[in-house]
């Protein structure tokens, strides 16, 4: 894309689709409900339909963009541009591991992506249960349809309030200097540090003050949010575009297979062993369980923010090299 402004809004549009499809989701599933209130299939009957429309969407609407354009633009002479073609022609897959294997940054990245969205997918996946718990434990005034819609408005808004942050904040730090090249990888670790501590927090609060903990889940929500788009800038910068395809399924793959495709399993084990412990599944008991199986995420969150700080020692390099080389 040869327009850096234009780049970053594509990214905050494309990321924008993931606090906004969670939170969408869970007011479909309540909306299907109502339609068909005895048939928890339906909802996953009209899913296809949604997939269908965007397939015809992106066939009808997606154009290829010419490979390479900034560098060619920029190129004054036919030698260069020679050497930039050649450098763009497909290589040989394990060849294009062993040149992604030498980026430390992208490395890290895998690890804080995989990390990050086994926390977010697992947390977004129990959470609901967790306050429908925390709600009767306390024997509190409540309607579960208007907390499931609450829940996914505030997963959507939150989500999105945590998007435009980033986008704003890293745009005006790195038009002031070349100082701030490393803004990225530093808002990524504020924010994974600061949902690693509200989560403690929330998961502290929960037992004893529903209401308090929804609060911090909201502030959370939006700290947490603050990954995305820095997360695809940080992937494009290090990352030359003969590579990026490989580059980008090779971590769709791990993040898939170690992520979000496994925390949700392994929070349900600890919460069924913690249970065979229980004499008695009262509805405090169903808590302790629930919120005990969430608190490894606290160190999932820890880590991702861990390996986005170790990401500003190794950022610069790595796309200096892209820079240089390509």
């Amino acid at each position: 894309m040869n327009n850096q402004k234009l780049r970053n809004k594509v990214l905050l549009i494309f990321c924008l689709g993931s606090p906004l499809g969670t939170g969408v989701s869970y007011l479909i599933g309540i909306v299907s409900k109502n339609v068909y209130p005895h048939d928890w299939r339906f909802s996953m009957r009209i899913t296809p339909v949604y997939t269908f429309l965007v397939l015809i969407a992106v066939f009808v609407g997606y154009q290829e963009p010419a490979r390479d354009l900034v560098s060619i633009e920029q190129l004054d002479s036919t030698e260069e541009h020679f050497s930039i073609t050649k450098r763009t022609n497909s290589k040989h897959f394990l060849d294009d591991l062993k040149i992604l294997f030498t980026k430390k940054t992208y490395i890290l990245l895998m690890f804080t992506w995989t990390t990050n969205l086994a926390a977010y997918v697992g947390f977004s996946w129990w959470s609901p249960t967790i306050i429908d718990y925390s709600l009767k434990n306390q024997r509190l005034p409540y309607n579960l349809d208007d907390i499931k819609t609450a829940y996914s408005i505030l997963q959507a808004l939150c989500g999105v309030l945590g998007l435009l942050i980033p986008y704003q904040a890293s745009a005006f730090f790195k038009r002031k200097s070349i100082k701030f090249a490393k803004t990225d990888c530093f808002f990524m670790a504020g924010g994974f540090f600061a949902s690693s501590i509200l989560l403690f927090v929330y998961l502290a609060t929960i037992h004893f003050d529903a209401y308090f903990s929804l609060y911090i889940y909201m502030i959370m929500i939006v700290c947490f949010n603050l990954c995305w788009i820095l997360e695809k800038n940080i992937f494009l910068d290090i990352v030359q575009p003969n590579l990026r395809s490989t580059a980008n399924s090779l971590i769709i793959f791990v993040l898939h297979l170690f992520g979000d495709s496994a925390s949700p399993y392994w929070i349900g084990l600890i919460v069924d062993k913690c249970l065979e412990y229980k004499t008695q599944n009262t509805m405090s008991q169903l808590l302790y369980c629930s919120t005990l199986s969430v608190y490894p995420l606290i160190f999932l969150y820890f880590m991702s923010g861990a390996f986005s700080l170790f990401m500003s020692f190794t950022f610069l390099n790595d796309k200096q090299n892209v820079q240089r080389n390509f």
